[in-house]
């Protein structure tokens, strides 16, 4: 089942996108941005340096350099406003690896 089909099924109050994410949270303002596989932390704070007051959370799904990641971007998302809030760490099944969600609180985010 794709992402749209089940956010529109099975999650209530949310909706799947497809559109740059800059531009569609230019015109709209959500709770919770979350982002998968787009490119790395500092990148993702980067892309949504123009719209960091149109959303409260930011969610990045991350493999696992998560932590290099993290650190690379760390003054990039001080600088812009942005707070590391939340790590939680999983492991996939069998060998497929180590992986992280991570929470940041935009500027002026209070979370839930």
């Amino acid at each position: 089942m794709s992402a749209a089909r089940w956010a529109s099924t099975k999650a209530k109050n949310a909706a799947s996108v497809w559109a740059r994410g800059e531009d569609y949270l230019a015109r709209n303002k959500y709770d919770i941005v979350l982002v998968r596989a787009l490119s790395s932390v500092r990148e993702n704070v980067r892309l949504l340096r123009k719209v960091r007051h149109s959303h409260r959370d930011l969610v990045l799904l991350k493999g696992p350099s998560w932590s290099r990641e993290v650190r690379a971007g760390e003054r990039e998302a001080e600088r812009l406003g942005f707070k590391l809030d939340t790590v939680w760490e999983y492991k996939l099944p069998g060998e497929m690896g180590d992986r992280a969600v991570l929470v940041y609180r935009a500027p002026g985010g209070q979370g839930r």
